[in-house]
């Protein structure tokens, strides 16, 4: 087995370790406030902080990494540390900053974001709030010594760290829920992102690469802060859409935040399981391919790219839409988590689906524009669909409560994709053949609804109440899939279980 190879196991691992761990957090905060009114506060009090801790984490990703790996190489070390003390002390001064600002503002805040809370939900969010907003300091500088790590190839410490602190989080919620209450869940999260960094941070410093040291004049730092900006402004408008949701969500009935929120988790968490990194592996090939002109090559990879993706996230979403009362009442209904909650997020998530296939697709054709380059044109979209997805969000909201922002959702993001691929069409017809993509992608569609009118028919027959009878119903319909996606011949070879299940050639 190849060192990268054990490297790519070994972090995908600890970054399965990691989402179960933050599920169960998730699982204990249902089974001790359900969807109450402290969920829906708690829920708003972390919007913001994670919208700007989720833009840092990504621009750093684009824009610094790169950088980092191009000097190391090289073999200026030296330049990789100069470069990253200057950034590390950079990001503490202006986190650190935007966190007094958060905290001295916390109330004004979340009164302008959540315009339907009252006075007692405001007070109680704002100080939800101020305990959570440190978080911010601790996990982008995490995010960045990592990077560090990683491009030293250093596989073990950067993505232990993490599962580390989960695991504190989820020890501290349950010995403190009782006298702190909900407080006790922002709590246990500032505590274990401080002991993340706090590892990573001894590490590094005890190697003696850490230094007091500015030098934003440096060339280096100057090229990478013009590549970020771009990468903010942008992801702040792009990435807001559950800050959207919740906004629009606090002038509904209390727990309509939370029942979005638990249906919205429950997709990323499943995303991030299925996909497996499917079109972030595919994204140096598809830029290679650009950049040597092979369209033949690149069509084809874009083909069974796209088919796996759009298998994975099918297949996902017909498990959803045929099992999800039973997934969301075997993983929440406990303790303060009710029937009734059961019902709403298994709707709501049902509704979430479309998020789920659109969005996957949409992030690989974004990946076209990168590697043409072109980040101009997904971002203009994307701020164009985030405007219409917030007025489809508020007319749905009027009839269909919570509901109707998650149906939105899926509607914006379908409308998103289909205006990302007429543009790529019109701008680099020979990077995708459209028609192809479409065939498959109806053949996909037509065996999600043969296998969904199965799930149906499984849960009249068979009501999937306990762990066994639902694992059962959700084996057969994922069988059921595969056998369907197989007969209607669909270019899956990209998928690599698909090849050892059925030994596919050609």
């Amino acid at each position: 087995m190849s060192n990268i190879l054990k490297s790519s196991l070994l972090v995908s691992f600890f970054l399965f370790l990691n989402v179960a761990l933050m599920f169960v957090l998730e699982m204990l905060l249902a089974r001790f406030f359900g969807t109450r009114v402290e969920m829906d506060c708690y829920l708003s009090a972390v919007t913001l902080p994670e919208l700007v801790i989720t833009v840092a984490i990504t621009a750093f990703n684009c824009a610094l990494v790169p950088a980092l790996v191009r000097h190391f190489a090289a073999g200026a070390t030296d330049q990789v540390y100069r470069l990253t003390n200057s950034y590390l002390n950079a990001l503490f001064v202006v986190f650190f900053g935007v966190t007094a600002l958060g905290i001295v503002f916390a109330e004004p805040i979340i009164r302008f974001l959540f315009t339907g809370f009252d006075q007692p939900r405001i007070a109680l969010s704002a100080r939800l709030m101020i305990i959570y907003f440190p978080v911010m300091i601790f996990r982008s500088m995490t995010s960045l010594l990592s990077s560090v790590f990683y491009a030293e190839r250093r596989f073990l410490l950067a993505p232990f760290a993490p599962v580390l602190g989960s695991a504190l989080a989820v020890v501290l919620l349950l010995a403190w829920v009782k006298p702190l209450g909900i407080h006790a869940a922002p709590v246990a999260v500032a505590l274990s992102s401080l002991l993340q960094f706090a590892l990573l941070f001894a590490v590094y410093a005890r190697e003696k690469k850490y230094r007091f040291e500015w030098h934003l004049a440096d060339p280096d730092f100057r090229r990478v802060m013009r590549l970020m900006g771009p990468l903010v402004w942008g992801g702040l408008i792009t990435k807001a859409i559950f800050l959207v949701d919740r906004s629009i969500a606090s002038n509904l009935d209390a727990g309509a935040i939370a029942a979005l929120g638990y249906a919205n988790k429950i997709v990323r968490v499943l995303t991030l399981v299925g996909l497996g990194g499917l079109s972030v592996a595919s994204f140096p090939v598809l830029s290679a391919l650009v950049a040597q002109k092979e369209w033949p090559r690149l069509q084809s990879l874009n083909r069974k790219t796209l088919s796996g993706i759009t298998f994975i996230t099918l297949l996902i979403f017909v498990l959803l839409a045929g099992f999800s009362e039973s997934l969301v009442r075997l993983m929440f209904q406990y303790g303060a988590f009710t029937t009734a909650d059961t019902v709403n997020v298994a709707d709501t998530l049902v509704l979430y689906g479309g998020v789920l296939v659109f969005g996957a697709i949409a992030n690989h054709i974004s990946n076209l524009y990168f590697a043409l380059p072109d980040t101009r044109t997904p971002i203009l979209i994307g701020i164009f669909g985030f405007i219409v997805g917030y007025l489809l969000k508020v007319w749905f909201s009027t009839f269909l409560s919570y509901r109707g922002i998650a149906l939105a959702s899926t509607l914006y993001f379908g409308l998103n994709l289909t205006v990302l691929i007429f543009f790529l069409q019109r701008r680099a017809p020979q990077i995708l053949h459209l028609r192809s993509f479409m065939v498959d992608a109806g053949k996909l569609a037509a065996v999600t609804g043969l296998c969904w009118l199965a799930a149906w028919g499984y849960g009249i027959l068979l009501p999937a109440r306990t762990l066994p009878v639902a694992v059962a119903g959700m084996s057969i319909v994922t069988a059921l899939f595969i056998g369907l996606s197989y007969l209607f011949r669909i270019e899956l070879r990209s998928v690599k279980v698909w090849d050892l299940l059925l030994k596919r050639r050609g």
